[in-house]
């Protein structure tokens, strides 16, 4: 698969992959940079909805199987000369979220289903890779009950989990045919204080 930014022109990491970019334009709309935020599978995950505001971009969406967020730069330790580095995956979100993949039949015996998880994920205003979670994720129900500085997530992952897996559960129809399907930018893009200010 291929996806054109201007007079660049990107390819997923393989014919098998989907790979979801963000990329950032001038005010007179040239290219300022492309990164991957996402991929997967070819039909095992997609973005339904994209906000961002002045402290970063906010995606959530649907995946059915193993998937991963960002890149990073891993290097060879600091007394090996020279340096070396490649890119990898920042994160993933697969079965340590402790759900299934399996596929499942379909009641009507028309083949077989994969069950539909929520995630969210926020890349800072650079476009560089934040924090991804399972939006059902259990830590979120634990989290309440903890005082503010023994909680897993922070107020904002848990806020941005909420929000999509309301959106999620809604499961809102894109009749435009636009990659967002949350048209409620205002709200969604007002200032938001953070956690503890």
């Amino acid at each position: 698969m291929k996806a054109k930014f201007s007079g660049l022109t990107l390819s997923s990491r393989s014919t098998l992959s989907r790979t979801i970019f963000l990329a950032k334009y001038s005010q007179l709309g040239a290219i300022r940079s492309v990164i991957e935020a996402a991929s997967c599978g070819i039909g095992f995950c997609d973005v339904t909805a994209v906000t961002s505001d002045e402290t970063g971009t906010i995606l959530t969406g649907k995946f059915t199987d193993k998937m991963t967020f960002g890149v990073k730069e891993e290097c060879t330790a600091p007394e090996v000369v020279p340096k070396q580095c490649i890119t990898v995956e920042a994160a993933s979100l697969g079965t340590e979220i402790g759900v299934s993949f399996e596929p499942h039949t379909k009641s009507t015996g028309s083949g077989v289903s994969r069950t539909k998880y929520c995630w969210v994920a926020k890349f800072n205003k650079k476009g560089e890779y934040m924090w991804s979670k399972y939006c059902h994720d259990d830590s979120f129900k634990a989290d309440e009950t903890r005082l503010p500085h023994l909680r897993t997530n922070s107020y904002e992952e848990a806020e941005w989990a909420n929000k999509a897996k309301k959106f999620f559960v809604l499961d809102p129809k894109d009749n435009s045919g636009l990659l967002g399907k949350d048209f409620d930018y205002e709200e969604y893009a007002s200032r938001r204080v953070p956690y503890g200010v």
